[in-house]
């Protein structure tokens, strides 16, 4: 069989502990940022003719404010990064791994031939591709459990199920796979893309801890906050509530901002 390969790699994702000194390099990269919008957008609002120095003191606190809150997130919680995982390597360490697997379906009646990493496991198109043909549902829900046990380390995978039709040689591990991914931790990790005869799982960002959205959304939702209650003030020229409008719009945009970047 033949194991042409597209792109070289895919991505993974993974959290890698920081440093003291690369939680606050991150925290002051992001400051200096904030700081600089929260400038720009209350000198504007003053039409560039005054609010200079009061530009100048929200944009310290804000700044202040996200080095504080940034610097304790990453060094408390980490990064995540990505993680270019080479199908090459991924073909390997899925045959290493998965190689129980051809022990067991060795004593299947499945098919005209064994089911063996060598020939069922193999590189296509963007990815590693993983036939099911020549295995049971039980044998494939093992083989599925250790590709989660893998995950971060084996990147795009495509999973052929066959088309589940009445006449196929098994018409319900295609059913039984779908079924079992909904209802383990593999949506966690991968996002699936059925096909008519597999499922491919493309890696996913890792889910964000409620504690750690709680955190993200506080620390870009005050500054925004309070930068956003100066802006509609100045705007609007006073009209009472014009302040806890524009507050509610920033903590609004921090919270679309942290829900949307994962």
């Amino acid at each position: 069989m033949s194991e042409d390969v597209g792109d070289a790699t895919s991505a993974s994702w993974s959290r890698k502990e920081l440093s003291k000194r690369e939680a606050a390099t991150t925290a002051l990269i992001l400051s200096l940022y904030t700081a600089m919008l929260t400038y720009i957008v209350v000198v504007y609002a003053h039409a560039f003719r005054g609010g200079f120095i009061l530009a100048f003191k929200i944009a310290g606190g804000a700044g202040g404010f996200i080095l504080i809150t940034a610097f304790l997130y990453y060094a408390t919680n980490g990064r995540r990064i990505r993680i270019d995982v080479d199908h090459l390597q991924s073909l390997k360490t899925l045959r290493s791994v998965l190689s129980p697997i051809e022990s067991s379906a060795a004593d299947l009646l499945y098919g005209d031939s064994q089911w063996m990493t060598a020939t069922h496991i193999r590189l296509r198109g963007n990815g590693v591709t993983i036939d099911l043909h020549e295995l049971d549902v039980a044998t494939a829900n093992s083989l599925l459990t250790v590709l989660i046990a893998t995950h971060s380390r084996v990147g795009r995978i495509q999973i052929i199920t066959g088309r589940g039709r009445h006449d196929s040689q098994n018409p319900q591990m295609r059913g039984a796979v779908i079924d079992w991914l909904n209802n383990s931790d593999a949506e966690r990790y991968w996002i699936f893309m059925k096909k008519k005869h597999a499922v491919t799982l493309r890696p996913r960002s890792p889910p964000v801890p409620p504690r750690e959205m709680v955190l993200r959304v506080l620390s870009f939702g005050l500054p925004l906050g309070a930068l956003g209650a100066v802006a509609f003030a100045d705007v609007s020229n006073g009209i009472p509530g014009s302040q806890l409008v524009g507050f509610i719009a920033g903590f609004f945009l921090a919270w679309m901002l942290s829900t949307h970047s994962q």
